[in-house]
């Protein structure tokens, strides 16, 4: 507004009001016929002609206008801009270096470069720049692989942690709040292998996590290292896991979560469970 009233004195929203009312499309006239009567062609451009005359605006009102409308669609760019934009986050958590695993808009998973004093995954909380320590430096469970299927709702993330020996291993569940900096749901041995996977095996190929840390998980199970079927458990806060489905037909990432209940694949057919 400030721009368009400095090319003079007479441009304010009142003038551009009354412009734009006189710009926008009137009514049609009167039916054109050919005679010379009062609906006439002739009658009907020669009216035309003059109303296009004494309607036509200044140069300065066309300039004042224009700026008008340059100004409000830089406003609903702006506008959009800031709205889909992500928020800024602290220092903490955009260490040099740092390799993002995973980020949502409130927590930021990232990992230190192998060779860095602090080498080790952490998880940040963007707004205030809290850091909780995923694994620690030195931990075995910073192996290639150890920590996988790290996913996101809110301030709570779910992460697999694995650790091994010569021919057994174990994988855990582990739920982070980060906003509080304390672990609130682990599932030990959630999966693993005996006797380098010969005996029996059970592998996790998905994993997803609610706001308010319930988890659910699809693992592959076995004998002699090939599946022989699929399992899909639950768990909550304070709650044993629960088996929601088991066959060889499951597919094993189909894990989705909308409105409060998880649904999977089984047999081409979409099925679902509430998880709170």
């Amino acid at each position: 507004m400030d721009d368009a009233a400095s090319l003079h004195p007479l441009c304010n929203s009142r003038e551009i009001a009354r412009l734009i009312s006189k710009l926008l499309p009137t009514r049609r006239g009167p039916r054109v016929s050919d005679a010379g009567e009062p609906g006439s062609r002739q009658n009907v451009q020669s009216m035309t002609a003059s109303s296009a005359k004494h309607a036509r605006p200044p140069k300065w009102q066309i300039e004042c206008a224009l700026v008008l409308v340059a100004t409000l669609a830089l406003g609903i760019v702006a506008t959009v801009a800031s709205a889909g934009a992500a928020p800024a986050h602290h220092p903490n958590c955009d260490p040099q270096g740092a390799r993002v695993l995973a980020q949502n808009r409130e927590v930021r998973i990232y990992r230190r470069k192998a060779k860095h004093p602090a080498d080790g995954i952490y998880a940040c909380l963007r707004r205030t720049g809290r850091t909780v320590t995923i694994a620690r430096p030195g931990q075995r469970a910073l192996r290639e692989f150890a920590v996988e299927h790290i996913t996101l709702a809110g301030a709570m993330v779910a992460y697999t942690s694995s650790t091994h020996g010569v021919d057994t291993g174990s994988t855990s569940i582990e739920v982070l709040d980060v906003a509080d900096g304390h672990v609130v749901l682990t599932v030990p041995q959630a999966a693993g292998f005996v006797d380098a996977c010969v005996i029996q095996f059970r592998r996790i190929t998905d994993l997803l996590v609610t706001a308010r840390g319930s988890i659910a998980w699809i693992s592959e199970k076995g004998t002699r290292c090939k599946t022989t079927t699929l399992q899909l458990y639950s768990a909550q806060v304070s709650t044993a896991p629960v088996l929601l489905d088991e066959g060889p037909t499951i597919a094993s990432e189909s894990l989705r979560l909308h409105d409060g209940a998880v649904s999977w694949e089984d047999s081409g057919r979409v099925a679902s469970a509430q998880l709170p």
